[in-house]
């Protein structure tokens, strides 16, 4: 079963570099002789999106998590593979220096760009200007009312997490701590995720507006490219690093988790209680924007003790920021799984590096 599950992700990992790679020769053939589907937003985006996804990987000097995936399957059955084994894993897997394809990839993610900017998609029809930079107005609720929402949805994750915890460890034996563990998790994923179900539009569970991705495409992908990259190149260098060999609900569901709970349910709630962000500019620094990321930061106080107090000073620092950081491509889009997979990239990194 296991080496089936391994074929099918060595042939998702080829379908992906074929796409990078005759995506760019169907792209440029396209414009040449001027084929719509080389001015198709959804094409143009997800090949932009892919080789941005590349370029991360290649300059953290660390593996798709397609080839991490793959490797754990097959080393869960003896048999080491047929056809696609032999054919598909090894034209895609070669042996090279380290970060030998960072600057070609670069290179192409560049090309890619000029073409993005220079030939743009075309865009679809589009609600007025307007309409796109302003929010719904704020519910007309008195300050008082509103500070006290506010330390409820504070308290809320950490309660959750708490009560996940207790509820985990009395359903497993005392010494299994792996399977502990994954339920924890997994039980504060379940919980998050029904939060969001019960108002999934205000959460950004759809795909968010057509609209605003085109409006917002190559910032989308400049905000969401800058957090992976921060983590290859700062904290694969700090001296303490928590987060390593860290195991796959970790960096999955547990991200997932965190991103349903904040960015969909939180931030839902900020935005009827004070106002949705607005898409221009002062958007950034709307309330539940901030308090999103405030949240977000303070609640990472529950490894106090785990790790050093150094260390949990320097995190409610960069949770912070890069809560707010990657909350624009909420408030941009409109959904919240761009931050999803920014989340589960960011922390499969920390990881590894």
């Amino acid at each position: 079963m296991s080496v089936w599950l391994a074929d099918g992700v060595a042939l998702l990992h080829g379908a992906v570099v074929l796409y990078v790679g005759g995506g760019l020769v169907l792209l440029l053939l396209g414009l040449w002789r001027k084929w719509s589907l080389a001015r198709h937003f959804t094409f143009r985006y997800s090949h932009l999106a892919l080789v941005l996804f590349i370029n991360v990987f290649e300059w953290a000097d660390q593996p798709c998590p397609l080839t991490t995936i793959e490797k754990e399957l097959r080393a869960q059955d003896a048999y080491p593979g047929g056809f696609i084994a032999r054919h598909v894993h090894d034209a895609i897997h070669v042996e090279l220096p380290p970060r030998a394809l960072a600057w070609p990839t670069l290179g192409l993610l560049g090309a890619v760009v000029a073409l993005y900017v220079l030939a743009p998609p075309v865009a679809a029809k589009t609600v007025c200007d307007e309409t796109l930079s302003r929010g719904p107005p704020a519910l007309t609720v008195p300050p008082l009312a509103r500070g006290a929402w506010v330390l409820v949805l504070a308290s809320l994750p950490p309660a959750l997490y708490w009560l996940a915890d207790k509820a985990a460890h009395a359903s497993v034996q005392p010494w299994d701590h792996r399977r502990a563990g994954f339920r924890h998790v997994f039980l504060f994923f379940l919980a998050a995720g029904v939060l969001c179900a019960l108002q999934w539009k205000k959460a950004g569970l759809g795909l968010g507006s057509a609209e605003r991705w085109q409006r917002h495409a190559l910032k989308i992908a400049f905000v969401w490219a800058l957090p992976p990259l921060a983590v290859a190149l700062v904290y694969a260098n700090l001296s303490e690093k928590p987060f390593q060999h860290h195991e796959w609900d970790m960096w999955l569901i547990q991200s997932l988790a965190q991103e349903l709970i904040f960015t969909g349910f939180i931030f839902g709630c900020l935005g009827v209680l004070f106002g949705e962000p607005s898409q221009d500019p002062r958007g950034a620094f709307a309330p539940a924007m901030w308090l999103t990321a405030v949240i977000f930061a303070l609640w990472h106080l529950v490894n106090w003790g785990v790790v050093s107090d150094g260390y949990v000073a320097f995190q409610l620092l960069y949770t912070f920021l890069g809560g707010w950081w990657t909350l624009n491509l909420r408030r941009w889009t409109g959904s919240l799984w761009p931050g999803v997979a920014n989340h589960i990239v960011v922390n499969y990194l920390a990881t590894v590096v």
